[in-house]
Protein backbone atom coordinates (compact mmCIF):
# COMPACT_ATOMS: atom_id res chain seq x y z
CA UNK A 1 0.00 0.00 0.00
CA UNK A 2 1.62 3.57 -0.49
CA UNK A 3 1.90 6.63 1.71
CA UNK A 4 -1.86 7.81 0.90
CA UNK A 5 -3.66 4.59 1.22
CA UNK A 6 -2.01 3.94 4.97
CA UNK A 7 -2.19 7.59 6.36
CA UNK A 8 -5.92 7.45 5.37
CA UNK A 9 -6.16 3.61 6.88
CA UNK A 10 -5.00 5.05 10.14
CA UNK A 11 -6.98 7.84 10.39
CA UNK A 12 -10.47 6.11 9.49
CA UNK A 13 -9.59 4.49 13.08
CA UNK A 14 -10.14 8.33 14.77
CA UNK A 15 -13.43 8.76 12.85
CA UNK A 16 -11.48 12.03 11.24
CA UNK A 17 -13.25 12.98 7.59
CA UNK A 18 -11.31 11.55 4.62
CA UNK A 19 -10.74 15.18 3.40
CA UNK A 20 -8.99 16.21 6.34
CA UNK A 21 -7.00 12.84 6.16
CA UNK A 22 -6.35 13.43 2.54
CA UNK A 23 -5.18 17.41 2.85
CA UNK A 24 -3.17 16.46 5.61
CA UNK A 25 -1.23 14.17 3.85
CA UNK A 26 -0.48 15.71 1.20
CA UNK A 27 0.80 19.28 3.70
CA UNK A 28 2.39 16.68 5.49
CA UNK A 29 4.39 15.28 2.34
CA UNK A 30 5.20 19.36 1.10
CA UNK A 31 6.57 20.21 4.16
CA UNK A 32 8.73 16.88 3.76
CA UNK A 33 9.95 17.07 0.44
CA UNK A 34 9.95 21.16 0.61
CA UNK A 35 12.19 22.12 -2.32
CA UNK A 36 13.57 18.94 -3.71
CA UNK A 37 11.23 17.95 -6.07
CA UNK A 38 9.93 19.95 -9.01
CA UNK A 39 8.58 19.60 -12.05
CA UNK A 40 7.72 21.82 -15.37
CA UNK A 41 5.15 23.58 -16.62
CA UNK A 42 6.45 24.55 -19.77
CA UNK A 43 9.60 26.09 -18.44
CA UNK A 44 8.15 27.19 -14.67
CA UNK A 45 9.46 24.97 -12.19
CA UNK A 46 7.00 24.25 -9.55
CA UNK A 47 7.71 23.38 -6.55
CA UNK A 48 5.51 21.80 -3.34
CA UNK A 49 4.62 24.66 -0.88
CA UNK A 50 1.18 24.19 0.25
CA UNK A 51 -1.01 26.50 2.00
CA UNK A 52 -3.86 24.03 3.36
CA UNK A 53 -7.15 25.37 5.47
CA UNK A 54 -9.21 22.73 7.24
CA UNK A 55 -12.22 24.35 7.30
CA UNK A 56 -14.91 22.87 9.06
CA UNK A 57 -17.18 22.95 12.60
CA UNK A 58 -15.76 22.75 15.85
CA UNK A 59 -15.18 19.75 17.18
CA UNK A 60 -15.52 17.70 13.76
CA UNK A 61 -11.70 16.28 13.89
CA UNK A 62 -9.69 19.27 12.05
CA UNK A 63 -7.40 19.68 14.58
CA UNK A 64 -6.53 16.02 15.36
CA UNK A 65 -6.04 15.33 11.75
CA UNK A 66 -3.33 18.62 11.87
CA UNK A 67 -1.82 17.13 14.77
CA UNK A 68 -0.97 13.85 13.42
CA UNK A 69 0.52 15.30 10.70
CA UNK A 70 2.55 17.67 12.83
CA UNK A 71 3.75 14.62 15.14
CA UNK A 72 4.23 12.55 12.06
CA UNK A 73 6.17 15.50 10.81
CA UNK A 74 8.49 16.17 13.63
CA UNK A 75 9.09 12.54 13.94
CA UNK A 76 10.51 11.70 10.23
CA UNK A 77 12.33 15.32 9.83
CA UNK A 78 13.44 16.20 13.75
CA UNK A 79 16.15 18.35 11.68
CA UNK A 80 13.47 20.93 10.03
CA UNK A 81 11.74 23.82 11.64
CA UNK A 82 7.98 23.85 12.66
CA UNK A 83 7.58 27.34 13.32
CA UNK A 84 4.70 28.86 16.08
CA UNK A 85 1.18 28.69 16.01
CA UNK A 86 1.23 32.26 16.54
CA UNK A 87 4.20 33.90 14.80
CA UNK A 88 4.47 37.32 12.85
CA UNK A 89 5.61 37.62 9.23
CA UNK A 90 8.55 40.06 11.00
CA UNK A 91 9.82 36.49 12.78
CA UNK A 92 9.55 34.23 10.51
CA UNK A 93 11.68 36.00 8.22
CA UNK A 94 14.14 36.34 10.92
CA UNK A 95 13.93 32.43 11.78
CA UNK A 96 14.14 31.84 7.94
CA UNK A 97 16.80 34.58 7.33
CA UNK A 98 19.74 33.12 9.99
CA UNK A 99 22.79 31.50 8.18
CA UNK A 100 21.73 28.14 10.87
CA UNK A 101 18.34 28.03 9.39
CA UNK A 102 19.88 27.10 5.92
CA UNK A 103 19.10 23.47 5.07
CA UNK A 104 20.77 22.10 1.40
CA UNK A 105 20.13 19.04 -0.37
CA UNK A 106 21.81 17.54 -3.49
CA UNK A 107 19.40 18.01 -6.83
CA UNK A 108 18.79 15.49 -9.89
CA UNK A 109 22.28 17.42 -11.68
CA UNK A 110 24.29 16.52 -8.72
CA UNK A 111 24.34 20.12 -7.50
CA UNK A 112 23.79 21.44 -3.84
CA UNK A 113 20.77 23.49 -3.59
CA UNK A 114 20.39 25.76 -0.53
CA UNK A 115 16.54 25.48 1.15
CA UNK A 116 15.33 27.13 3.92
CA UNK A 117 11.89 25.39 5.12
CA UNK A 118 9.57 25.75 7.37
CA UNK A 119 5.88 23.53 8.37
CA UNK A 120 3.28 25.24 10.78
CA UNK A 121 0.36 23.15 11.72
CA UNK A 122 -1.58 25.60 13.34
CA UNK A 123 -4.84 24.87 15.06
CA UNK A 124 -6.66 28.07 15.23
CA UNK A 125 -5.81 30.07 11.92
CA UNK A 126 -7.74 33.31 12.87
CA UNK A 127 -4.87 33.53 16.35
CA UNK A 128 -2.03 32.96 13.67
CA UNK A 129 -3.31 36.37 11.59
CA UNK A 130 -4.55 38.14 14.62
CA UNK A 131 -1.79 40.38 15.00
CA UNK A 132 -2.00 42.16 11.75
CA UNK A 133 -4.42 39.70 9.32
CA UNK A 134 -4.22 42.02 5.82
CA UNK A 135 0.14 41.87 6.70
CA UNK A 136 -0.20 38.40 7.49
CA UNK A 137 -2.17 37.25 4.05
CA UNK A 138 -0.08 39.51 1.74
CA UNK A 139 3.44 38.08 3.76
CA UNK A 140 2.05 34.69 2.76
CA UNK A 141 1.32 35.54 -0.53
CA UNK A 142 4.69 37.02 -1.33
CA UNK A 143 6.71 34.32 0.17
CA UNK A 144 5.15 31.66 -1.90
CA UNK A 145 7.44 30.08 -4.51
CA UNK A 146 9.51 32.60 -4.66
CA UNK A 147 13.39 31.54 -5.49
CA UNK A 148 14.46 34.61 -3.37
CA UNK A 149 12.38 36.46 -1.14
CA UNK A 150 14.06 39.92 -0.32
CA UNK A 151 12.82 41.28 3.15
CA UNK A 152 13.94 44.85 5.16
CA UNK A 153 13.51 46.99 8.13
CA UNK A 154 15.80 49.84 9.14
CA UNK A 155 16.72 47.91 12.22
CA UNK A 156 17.69 44.68 10.92
CA UNK A 157 18.52 45.59 6.77
CA UNK A 158 18.09 43.66 4.42
CA UNK A 159 17.20 40.06 4.37
CA UNK A 160 17.17 37.63 1.72
CA UNK A 161 16.01 34.08 1.56
CA UNK A 162 17.04 31.72 -1.13
CA UNK A 163 14.80 28.81 -1.78
CA UNK A 164 12.04 29.58 1.13
CA UNK A 165 9.34 26.79 1.66
CA UNK A 166 7.03 27.55 3.77
CA UNK A 167 4.25 24.72 3.84
CA UNK A 168 1.12 25.55 5.67
CA UNK A 169 -1.46 23.19 7.61
CA UNK A 170 -4.00 25.42 9.55
CA UNK A 171 -7.56 24.97 11.28
CA UNK A 172 -10.83 27.26 11.30
CA UNK A 173 -14.59 27.87 11.74
CA UNK A 174 -16.57 28.61 8.74
CA UNK A 175 -17.82 31.42 11.00
CA UNK A 176 -14.31 32.98 11.45
CA UNK A 177 -13.07 32.63 7.72
CA UNK A 178 -16.52 34.37 6.69
CA UNK A 179 -15.59 37.14 8.86
CA UNK A 180 -12.16 37.15 7.56
CA UNK A 181 -13.33 37.49 4.29
CA UNK A 182 -15.66 40.39 4.70
CA UNK A 183 -12.93 42.37 6.50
Amino acid sequence: MDFMGKYLEYHSYYEIPRNYAFWSALALLGATINRKVMFFHGDIEIFAPLYVLLVGPQGNGKTTSCDFASNLFQRLSPDLEVGASTQSAEDIVTTMAKDTFVRCFTNDQGEQVEVRPMAMFISEFKDFIAYNPIRMLNFLTNMYDRKVFKAGTVKRGAENIINPSLNILACENPDQLIGFMKN
